[in-house]
């Protein structure tokens, strides 16, 4: 049986395994996208949470069709925690509605917020209170509305159960935007937290580069085949 979680005990950076929807709507491919990320070296595996019709406008047809299709049951993804626990590999989501939040509490080992997400202070707000490890991405904010939500939440929060990473919201990052020196900055600013880094480069220098000036959870989006969607 694996440990309870802390930041506090990383004597390495945790890699994360980002696999979010690549699975596709489907269950046998999310196994065995956690396999292969137990087999790349990664701690931890990342998955989405989405209620489509929470996600989309009701107008937005095209969009709610393809989230239904890439939308796996809260049942499955029980197994894949389980699963995931199995492999010794932390299991992570990201929740993007309020309901969601409340379902993943029992089956996730650290909760994250996405940086589309990081100013939805009641989803927020839930998450804190299921006193997890919580992450929370920093992209789309500027360097004082970080500091703002730190602030917002230094006395709701176990403060030791709190990791910010840097971020940059693009898909891909170019790496003369990824900003790294930026990891540096914020571990001075926000010495009590852990300081991490969301990689949206091609290729693993960045994270490399993160790593090596502090960066203690890496988050790595992750497949095994660039060319599989047909969406």
């Amino acid at each position: 049986m694996m440990k309870k979680f802390s930041f506090s005990h990383l004597n390495k950076p945790l890699l994360i395994a980002e696999i979010g929807n690549n699975h596709e709507g489907s269950f046998k491919r999310a196994k065995k996208l956690i396999d292969l990320a137990k087999q790349a070296g990664a701690d931890a595996v990342k998955f989405q949470t989405i209620n489509p019709e929470k996600f989309h406008h009701q107008d937005e047809k095209k969009q709610l069709k393809k989230y239904h299709k890439f939308k796996l049951s809260d049942h499955q993804f029980q197994k894949l925690s389980s699963y995931s626990k199995k492999k010794n590999l932390l299991f992570i989501s990201t929740p993007f509605d309020l309901k969601s939040a409340r379902f993943l509490r029992g089956i996730v080992d650290i909760i994250k917020i996405s940086s589309g997400d990081n100013n939805f202070i009641p989803l927020i707000d839930i998450c804190i209170k299921f006193k997890k490890p919580t992450i929370i991405s920093t992209g789309l904010l500027t360097e004082k509305e970080i500091y703002k939500l730190y602030n917002y939440l230094k006395d709701k929060i176990d403060i030791k159960k709190l990791c910010f990473l840097h971020c940059v919201a693009s898909y891909p990052v170019d790496p003369k935007d990824a900003n790294i020196s930026f990891i540096k900055r914020l571990k001075k600013k926000l010495p009590n937290i852990v300081i991490g880094y969301s990689d949206h480069t091609v290729g693993p220098y960045a994270s490399i580069l993160a790593s090596s000036i502090g960066s203690m959870v890496i988050e790595k989006h992750f497949t095994d085949d660039k060319n599989f969607s047909n969406f």
